[in-house]
């Protein structure tokens, strides 16, 4: 992004004249988009592997995937708290921002 662009607070790209780039809401907002696009891989990743391992016979091949499936369960949790925490922050942002304004 260009220095001086504008983008919008609420999760999109959207300009508006409110806010300079670089900002810490629109640095939340991206780091919102990025988890949720994480997630939104690892759930899709997560949910092949169940499927695989449904028709899946062999003792040695079925345990790696369930290992895998751990990691992805393990992975999609840390995830959630980290887009929890930047929804919070953008949260926190807007409130003072809104209340400086």
């Amino acid at each position: 992004m260009i220095r001086g662009q504008t983008t919008n607070q609420k999760h999109s790209s959207n300009p508006t004249a409110n806010e300079p780039a670089g900002s810490t809401v629109s640095i939340v907002n991206e780091d919102i988009r990025k988890c949720e696009q994480r997630i939104d891989i690892d759930l899709k990743m997560k949910k092949m592997a169940e499927l695989q391992l449904s028709i899946m016979n062999d003792q040695k091949s079925r345990q790696a995937v369930v290992n895998q499936i751990t990691k992805w369960e393990q992975n999609l949790e840390q995830l959630n708290c980290d887009l929890y925490r930047c929804e919070q922050i953008f949260s926190s942002t807007e409130k003072y921002k809104n209340y400086y304004d």
